[in-house]
């Protein structure tokens, strides 16, 4: 994930990590926030900086799960009961034990995670087959990756983790 803050700003996502780690916790939603592995920065000629969190692999999102193979799907009951638990239990720790709110819960701030890895072997095999499809971004001067989840029964997923965090002590 890479979000941007201005040359003179702190990038919140990255503080709000940092001082996750920081909580020692026995909460069950806490095992339902992603966690950052490591971060660094890209500055720019403009002096624009871009934060760089880096988190264990996902498959993707709940919204782009939903649209696997084009059209959007209803998601089974089961799946969202469950997601919903997560769900609920990770926001719950954020309230109480970190003072964070979560500014954006949707779907596409829902990430998958992966139940088998062998699923990024595949992932890697079809790459070096077949390169991921792009779509240019920022007039058309960079690129980034399309999703190349394809078909929806090959994806053998968990229950999501949540993605992106709110400002401490906003109520």
């Amino acid at each position: 994930m890479c979000t941007r803050a201005p040359p003179s700003g702190t990038n919140d996502e990255k503080v709000l990590y940092e001082r996750l780690q920081l909580i020692t916790t026995i909460h069950p939603g806490s095992a339902s926030i992603r966690p950052v592995l490591d971060t660094f920065e890209l500055v720019r000629k403009n002096g624009n900086v871009h934060v760089c969190l880096i988190h264990p692999p996902l498959q993707c999102t709940m919204f782009a799960f939903q649209r696997v193979g084009g059209r959007p799907v209803p998601l089974s009951e089961g799946l969202v009961k469950a997601a919903m638990r997560k769900l609920l239990k990770a926001l719950d720790y954020l309230h109480t034990e970190a003072d964070v709110i979560h500014c954006d819960v949707k779907l596409s701030n829902l990430m998958l995670q992966v139940e088998d890895e062998d699923v990024f072997r595949d992932f890697e095999q079809a790459d070096e087959n077949s390169s991921s499809p792009r779509k240019q971004v920022v007039r058309n001067v960079r690129s980034t990756h399309l999703d190349r989840f394809e078909d929806r029964e090959r994806m053998h997923m968990a229950l999501p983790s949540c993605a992106i965090l709110g400002k401490p002590g906003q109520d």
